[in-house]
């Protein structure tokens, strides 16, 4: 955006609210590395008084085709769903919605204690 001379608009990052496990040590290292590529971003662009804004959403358990494919047994998949409260992908899409028509000045914050 910078290097078009753009000034204005908004990054969304999507990472995982997700506890590292034996099962998810390699994933869980990629989306604290988002975590942490965002909120330098964030800085670097605060830093520079650009108006372009920096967002990451970071929902616990999805109910998508992630599962199915990582375990490879639908039943692994569909319990690991049903044991947990997962959200679907559309409630993803209405926190980036929410963030994105949010006033430049309110910072959004969702907590959410899957683990708990």
């Amino acid at each position: 955006m910078r290097e078009r001379g753009i000034d204005d608009g908004h990054i969304i990052n999507i990472s995982y609210t997700v506890y590292p496990t034996s099962l998810s040590r390699f994933y869980s290292a990629t989306k604290f590395a988002v975590r942490a590529i965002t909120e330098g971003l964030r800085q670097e662009m605060r830093e520079e008084k650009s108006h372009i804004r920096i967002s990451s959403v970071s929902p616990a358990l999805v109910e998508t085709q992630f599962a199915y494919r990582a375990l490879k047994d639908s039943e692994r998949a569909k319990n690991l769903y049903t044991s947990v409260e997962s959200i679907k992908p559309e409630d993803v899409a209405d926190s980036v919605l929410h963030i994105i028509t949010s006033p430049a000045h309110v910072e959004v914050l969702f907590y959410m204690n899957f683990f708990c």
